[in-house]
């Protein structure tokens, strides 16, 4: 399964006879949801960036992805001496837009967080700890959607 579903909202649910149901899709991740880029994100986590940006699925922290969306699909090449060289041949894009929307740029977080040498070198993590403390000021505030359960319906 895609992950993206698991972060979006049930789309309805299952009810037992006796007991709970479920929700559709299941493991639903509820709640905040906080997403760390930087500019070595690049390919499959450059293109999840930016649905999880299209979707809104949730806050970009860090900085922006490197900007290469672009990928080797099913085309390589065997050079004389045994190694192999690949040849980007596809690119990913906005279809709702029409744009380019990665390729050669990125995606921008919503909050820029640098990791800079020194705190690299001290073992700190910025965008980590903005991350936590974004986190937790949006869980101060979120509630849970109710599920509205209907009562079962009433046959002759």
């Amino acid at each position: 399964m895609h992950p993206l579903p698991l972060l979006a909202a049930p789309v309805y649910e299952y009810a037992y006879r006796y007991g709970k149901g479920f929700p559709v899709p299941p493991n639903l991740i509820q709640g905040p949801k906080i997403l760390l880029t930087d500019g070595s994100n690049g390919s499959a986590a450059e293109t999840f960036a930016l649905m999880f940006k299209l979707r809104r699925a949730g806050t970009i922290i860090g900085r922006r992805t490197a900007g290469g969306g672009i990928g080797v699909a099913l085309y390589s090449q065997t050079l004389v001496d045994g190694g192999r060289v690949g040849i980007p041949n596809r690119a990913a894009y906005n279809p709702v837009a029409g744009t380019w929307d990665i390729e050669n740029y990125g995606v921008t977080p919503d909050i820029e967080v640098d990791v800079g040498v020194d705190d690299w070198r001290a073992g700190r993590d910025p965008q980590l700890e903005r991350g936590v403390q974004e986190a937790l000021r949006q869980l101060a505030s979120f509630r849970k959607p109710v599920s509205k359960r209907p009562a079962p319906p009433k046959h002759p």
